[in-house]
């Protein structure tokens, strides 16, 4: 084997892990901002419920337990909590939920992650 082609290939040999490791690094940033993204929201929506209360951007009282609500997927409507669908075909966990006075759009606290 000539040197010509020892050096090509070391050449070719640290270029492929240079790439890899970019790749390693570019992976490891993203899975960080996921992480840093849902406990985010996490946080938020602790904030967000405070003694089992919600409140639309009005100001108006939305309960969490104890309401009665409709999944925004199937339609079901029960006096279940707000953070899941009772439906046993559906089980979705809605990520609006409408204020029973005024009708708008609060996002679901109990939800963790981007809509």
């Amino acid at each position: 084997m000539s040197a010509l082609k020892l050096v090509f290939l070391l050449f070719k040999l640290s270029f492929k892990l240079a790439l890899f490791l970019l790749e390693v690094v570019f992976w490891c940033l993203f899975l960080l901002k996921q992480l840093f993204l849902k406990l985010f929201d996490l946080g938020k929506a602790a904030r967000s419920v405070k003694d089992g209360i919600l409140r639309c951007p009005r100001g108006h009282e939305i309960p969490t337990f104890g309401g009665k609500y409709e999944c925004s997927e199937c339609g079901w409507v029960s006096d279940s909590p707000i953070y899941e669908c009772r439906n046993p075909e559906c089980r979705a966990i809605t990520p609006y939920i409408n204020c029973p006075t005024c009708g708008l759009s609060v996002r679901n606290p109990f939800r963790v992650g981007r809509p």
